[in-house]
Formats: C-alpha cells, sequence, structure tokens
C-alpha cells in the first residue's frame, strides 16, 4: 500500500502537516459516505447475485422453452396447425403457417437473450458497486494515514497559529 503507516517515519515538517490536514479535511466527507454503508453493500451484494442468476436461468429457461414449445399446453396448437392438412386449406399457404412457427419461436429466443442481456448488464452494475466500495476501502486507508500524521504533527505549529 502506498500510504502505509511504519514506525520508523522522519520527522514530519509543518507543511506536510499543513498539507495532511487539508487532505484530510477534503477526504473525510467522502470517506464517511462511501464507507458507512458496509453492511448495505453486503446486502446488496448478494441480492444483484441472485438478481443476476435468475435472469441467466430465465434466460436459458426461455431459449430452451422454444425447443420444447409444441408440446406445452397453449402452445401446442401451433404445432397441430402446422401438422393438419386442413389448416393448410384454409389458409392460404404452407409456408406460411410454417413462418408464423418460426417467428413465434424466434420471439421467445429473443426474449431469453434479453433476459441474458439483463443479466449481463446487472453484472456490470454489480463491479462498479464493488469498485465504489474497494476505493472507499483505500480512501479509508489515506485518512487514517492522514489523521496519524495530524497527530504526529508537532505542538508548537498548533500553538503559533492560536
Amino acid at each position: 500500500m502506498f500510504f502505509n503507516s511504519s514506525k520508523n517515519q522522519s520527522p514530519i515538517s509543518e507543511t506536510q502537516a499543513e498539507d495532511a490536514v487539508k487532505m484530510l479535511t477534503t477526504i473525510s466527507p467522502l470517506v464517511s459516505n462511501l464507507y458507512s454503508g458496509r453492511t448495505m453493500f453486503a446486502i446488496n451484494q448478494g441480492l444483484t447475485n441472485l438478481t443476476e442468476l435468475f435472469f441467466y436461468l430465465l434466460g436459458l429457461m426461455s431459449i430452451a422453452f422454444s425447443f420444447i414449445m409444441n408440446t406445452v399446453f397453449p402452445f401446442h396448437v401451433l404445432g397441430e396447425i402446422i401438422s393438419k392438412r386442413a389448416y393448410e386449406m384454409a389458409l392460404t399457404s404452407k409456408g406460411d403457417i410454417q413462418l408464423f412457427s418460426i417467428a413465434v419461436k424466434g420471439l421467445v429466443i429473443f426474449i431469453g437473450v434479453l433476459f441474458i442481456f439483463i443479466g449481463i448488464l446487472i453484472r456490470k452494475t454489480g463491479k462498479r458497486k464493488s469498485l465504489l466500495q474497494n476505493a472507499g476501502k483505500e480512501l479509508k486507508l489515506i485518512e487514517t494515514y492522514f489523521l496519524e500524521i495530524q497527530k504526529a504533527q508537532p505542538k508548537t505549529t498548533t500553538e503559533n497559529k492560536e
């Protein structure tokens, strides 16, 4: 780590201490906002992972459903329309019926792909949130470093300012 405290530090000058105080006043509100919601982040991260998994499964089930669509109750009518000659004679041609069947199956596959795409977007959002949380951890380390510098500041500089 870049900001690491050690006991073998060199003496701190007044300018370093003043810079540390300035940086501390800048970083402290940001750290308190990022670092405060750690439990909610953990809960939210778990729910994000479950939601992502749900959308992946929903997408895969939609794609698998398109292959067994002709055997499921309301959609079996589409399979019957394709296979029976009476429907073929009533409608314009068999090609239109088959094209309609392919379009319905393509629509179900397209919906499945959209569910998978939503899962990918949820994953990207989760990665951004975890990146922000890691930045909060690193800023907390920087804040503690600057607090140590502020504590190690010689007392004469604070007395001279007052």
